[in-house]
C-alpha cells in the first residue's frame, strides 16, 4: 500500500520506495511536488533486479525487482487518479531504492524523470545491464548523486560505487536531455532526506 502527499495542482509526482518516515522529506519539498510513497516491501528482495549473494553475513538479494515493479505500476496509476491535476511522473530512491529507480526506467514506460541518490550501483552486473539496455521510459531528466566518501567502503564490491555511477552518468548525459551528477559530503548514511530533497527539487525545477 502507498501513502499520498498532495502537492500543488499540476506539480510533478514522485514515486518513492522508502523504509523511513518521509514526513521530514515532505517538509523539505515544500509542497512543490506530490509524493506516492511505498513502504510495504522487502528491501533486499523487492528492490533488487536479480539475485545476488550476500555481502554481509547471510542477507542475500532475492531479485524480485521486476515482479515488484509490475505490482506497483497498477498502484501508481491508481494513486495518480486520486491526485488533483497531477503533473509528470518521476521515480526517486536512495541506496538500493535508488538502484531500483534506475532499473524501473529500463523496465517500465511510466516515468519522465529519475532521481537516484547514493544508489547501489555496485550491484552485481547492473552497470553492464544499464550500459547495454535501452531505456524504456520517456525520460528527460536524470539526477545522480553520491557521497564523496562512499568509494572508501572496506567492502571491495561496494567500493566500486563511484566508478560505476560515473560510468552511468557519462552514458546518460549523452542520451538524456537533462542529466546531472552531484557529489554530497560524507559517506552513505549521511543526510538521506536532504540528499533526496535536493535531487527532487533539481529534477522538477
Amino acid at each position: 500500500m502507498y501513502k499520498l502527499y498532495q502537492g500543488a495542482p499540476h506539480s510533478p509526482v514522485i514515486v518513492l520506495n522508502a523504509e523511513n518516515n518521509t514526513d521530514e522529506l515532505w517538509e523539505l519539498l515544500d509542497q512543490k511536488v506530490s509524493l506516492i510513497v511505498f513502504k510495504d516491501f522487502d528491501w533486499f528482495d523487492d528492490l533488487s533486479p536479480w539475485q545476488m549473494d550476500p555481502l554481509f553475513k547471510d542477507q542475500g538479494f532475492g531479485g524480485h525487482g521486476q515482479d515488484y515493479l509490475r505490482k506497483i505500476e497498477g498502484e501508481i496509476q491508481e494513486a495518480m487518479r486520486q491526485l488533483e491535476e497531477p503533473g509528470e511522473l518521476m521515480i526517486a530512491g536512495y541506496s538500493l531504492a535508488g538502484l531500483f529507480a534506475l532499473y524501473a526506467m529500463y523496465e517500465s514506460d511510466l516515468f519522465y524523470g529519475v532521481i537516484s541518490c547514493s544508489s547501489s550501483t555496485w550491484f552485481k552486473d547492473f552497470k553492464d545491464y544499464a550500459l547495454k539496455t535501452p531505456i524504456k521510459s520517456p525520460v528527460h531528466t536524470i539526477y545522480l548523486s553520491l557521497g564523496d566518501k562512499e568509494k572508501n567502503s572496506r567492502n571491495p564490491i561496494m567500493a566500486t560505487v563511484e566508478e560505476n555511477t560515473l560510468a552511468l552518468y557519462n552514458k546518460y548525459k549523452n542520451e538524456v536531455e537533462e542529466t546531472v551528477f552531484k557529489y554530497e559530503k560524507g559517506g552513505h548514511f549521511k543526510d538521506e532526506n536532504g540528499r533526496l530533497a535536493r535531487g527532487i527539487l533539481w529534477a522538477v525545477k
